[in-house]
C-alpha cells in the first residue's frame, strides 16, 4: 500500500512514488482502486482512492470502510472547500481514521485529504504548495485561489501539457490524468 507521509522530508518522495504507482496500476489494469495511507505525527488514515480520477472515495473509519458517497452525495463540492489551509489542518485528515456510526463527520477533513494527495498527484503547483506548509515556508496556503486555478480547472490544463522541451511559464503536472 502506497503511503504519504505530511513530513517535510518524506512527502515530495512519497508523492513521486505514488504518481509511479498510479501509472504502473492502470498500465496494468489494476481493480479501479487503490488503497493509500496518510500518515502524519504517528497517526494514520487509509483512504481510498479512484485510479480513474483520482477521487478520494472512501477511508477506513474506526469501525469499518467508509464511502464518501454514502456519506455526503456523489459531488465533491457537497464537502466544502475551507478557505485557506495550514499546517496544524493535516491532523483532521488522520482523524478520519477514529469516524464511526454516528458521529458527526468533518467532511472538510476529505477534502483536505483529496488536496494533499489526490490534487497533489496530478498537479506539481498544489504539492508545492502543500511542501511549503510541511517546511515552514508558508504558514498557510489559499485554497480559493488553488480550486480557482488547479481543482476546478483540469480541462484548461490538459490543453497545456507540456512537451519535453522546456516551454517558458509555469510548469503543470497532468501527466497522471492521461
Amino acid at each position: 500500500m502506497p503511503e504519504v507521509r505530511l513530513q517535510m522530508e518524506h512527502y515530495f518522495k512519497d508523492l513521486g512514488t505514488l504518481r509511479g504507482d498510479i501509472k504502473l496500476a492502470r498500465a496494468q489494469n489494476k481493480s479501479g482502486k487503490m488503497t493509500i495511507k496518510v500518515i502524519h505525527e504517528g497517526d494514520s488514515v487509509d483512504l481510498t482512492m479512484k485510479l480513474e480520477n483520482l477521487y478520494i472515495i472512501g477511508f477506513k473509519g474506526k469501525d469499518k470502510e467508509y464511502e464518501v458517497e454514502k456519506l455526503c452525495g456523489e459531488n465533491y463540492n457537497n464537502l466544502g472547500m475551507p478557505a485557506k489551509m495550514n499546517a496544524s489542518d493535516f491532523k483532521r485528515i488522520t482523524k478520519l481514521a477514529s469516524f464511526s456510526k454516528g458521529d458527526k463527520l468533518d467532511s472538510e477533513g476529505i477534502t483536505l485529504a483529496a488536496i494533499v494527495v489526490s490534487e497533489a498527484a496530478r498537479f506539481s503547483g498544489v504539492m508545492m504548495h502543500v511542501q511549503g506548509l510541511l517546511s515552514g515556508a508558508f504558514t498557510e496556503i489559499s485554497l480559493a485561489s488553488l480550486n480557482k486555478k488547479y481543482f476546478t480547472m483540469w480541462s484548461d490544463h490538459s490543453d497545456f501539457v507540456r512537451s519535453g522541451q522546456f516551454v517558458p511559464g509555469e510548469q503543470i503536472q497532468v501527466d497522471v490524468l492521461l
